[in-house]
């Protein structure tokens, strides 16, 4: 089955690749939750990580790995997220987002926290979360230009040079 991830790979779609090879893609999210948020994806068609050859799984993850150090480099987030995906897309793909203090991501996260009770929070905490979270999620995502993709795709580029030379 074809999608959009599979015709980026044969260069069929418009994509901001950030690293490419014979295996694995990186390319900037379109429709980002946070800014600088990234898709590694593997060029073969799987719908499913289980899916994958232990090969493949070895250099998938390796690339996630780089590609964290080179988001945290690029974007000095406190910290990368990863979530991984193949059901709006039916292809295997993982969103690394960067979390900023205060940002929709961040409250989502202390949300899950305070449901899944580490740390035991009381559910008026628990509501006040969800609250916050809410008003945020009622602003919608942010808007990304194309500018701005191509600036973060750059400053990624750069930061992932940079990890490979030391």
């Amino acid at each position: 089955m074809e999608d959009v991830f599979c015709r980026i790979a044969k260069g069929e779609e418009k994509s901001y690749t950030v690293y490419s090879d014979d295996k694995i893609m990186v390319i900037m999210d379109i429709y980002p939750m946070s800014k600088g948020q990234t898709l590694v994806i593997p060029k073969k068609h799987f719908v499913f990580f289980y899916e994958m050859p232990d090969d493949l799984i070895y250099s998938f993850y390796k690339t996630v790995n780089i590609i964290g150090k080179a988001m945290i480099k690029a974007f000095n987030p406190k910290a990368i997220a990863l979530i991984a995906r193949g059901l709006r897309v039916p292809h295997y793909h993982l969103i690394l987002v960067p979390i900023r203090d205060g940002d929709i991501n961040d409250k989502y996260f202390s949300v899950m926290d305070a449901y899944q009770g580490f740390p035991k929070v009381s559910s008026d905490v628990l509501l006040a979360r969800i609250e916050d979270f809410k008003s945020l999620a009622m602003k919608g995502r942010p808007q990304v230009s194309e500018d701005e993709l191509i600036d973060d795709m750059n400053k990624l580029k750069i930061s992932l040079k940079e990890i490979q030379n030391t």
